[in-house]
């Protein structure tokens, strides 16, 4: 669920799902306009909408935003997150 989308994906049984693809799920976010391009993809869905306009909705920054147990002061050896 966190990383990159893929275009498709061949499921157990042959058939193939595939993914509605934006520039910005193509690839792991690290641009702000990248990562608000990854918000705005869940908002593609018609019934994400509908969904968000009826139930009220408290959202809270959490690590696993970033990588899971992330601190401020960790040391992220990975070259996407720097």
């Amino acid at each position: 669920a966190d990383g990159p989308l893929e275009e498709s994906v061949t499921l157990p049984d042959g058939r193939v799902w595939r993914n509605v693809m934006t520039e910005e799920k193509a690839k792991v976010a690290e641009t702000l306009d990248e990562y608000r391009g990854n918000f705005r993809y869940n908002l593609l869905d018609r019934n994400v909408r509908r969904f968000n306009a009826h139930v009220p909705s408290v959202v809270q920054w959490d690590d696993h935003e970033v990588r899971n147990n992330w601190y401020p002061g960790q040391i992220l050896d990975d070259a996407r997150y720097t």
